[in-house]
């Protein structure tokens, strides 16, 4: 049984060069003279009625680089002529999309990243545990040093230093992720490459189950 052209499609193209480079070719080097349809050859012939700077040519699409990480890259695509042949009917050159990624512009990448930091400073306090900070922590600042701390206060104050610690961890890490984005994004220098899930101190107390939750002072 011969195989058809059945569910095949591309796109005819005219030429603008008189001999492409296919290994740097441009947009400018062609046009679309007709977008994306069935291949009108059933069983893959040659493509009749095309003038001599015309060509058809089978549309085939790339997957997605297996690596790919959207937080640091991103997408760009481009559709080309190619003179790969067609795995099956080989009368038909590829129409190739394909999917490079390339690193994210230096302002999306500092979005990123403090978009990081702020998701790990979240995790450190729960929004009641930061009402209640908010409200003891002055009072425990005010008789800090002029006479004993209760064993509530002590706790307020060990946790005031454990979150304030944590949060410039957070600053830090922030800081030097920036700092290599900064040199990823100067070609002249030399490209570094960083994890920006990596260095982020994340508090590992389930939730509801904050030191001041139940405090009572």
């Amino acid at each position: 049984m011969s195989l058809t052209t059945e569910n095949l499609y591309g796109v005819k193209i005219k030429w603008l060069v008189a001999t492409p480079d296919y290994t740097n070719i441009k947009q400018s080097d062609f046009i679309v003279v007709k977008s994306r349809h069935k291949c009108p050859n059933y069983y893959g012939d040659p493509v009749q009625g095309l003038a001599s700077d015309e060509e058809w040519l089978a549309c085939k699409e790339e997957g997605y680089p297996s690596d790919f990480s959207d937080e640091m890259f991103k997408l760009v695509q481009s559709t080309l002529p190619t003179n790969q042949k067609h795995p099956v009917f080989q009368n038909y050159n590829l129409y190739l999309t394909k999917y490079d990624k390339v690193i994210r512009d230096l302002p999306e990448l500092k979005e990123v990243i403090l978009r990081f930091e702020n998701e790990a400073n979240m995790s450190i306090q729960s929004e009641s545990e930061k009402a209640k900070m908010a409200q003891l922590a002055p009072c425990v600042a005010a008789k800090y040093g002029n006479s004993p701390l209760s064993d509530a206060e002590q706790n307020v104050y060990l946790r005031m230093l454990e979150v304030n610690g944590k949060v410039m961890q957070n600053a830090a890490n922030a800081s030097t992720l920036i700092a290599i984005a900064v040199n990823n994004s100067d070609p002249l220098k030399e490209k570094l490459t960083f994890d920006v899930n990596s260095g982020w101190v994340y508090d590992d107390i389930l939730p509801r189950g904050f030191p001041l939750e139940n405090a009572v002072v």
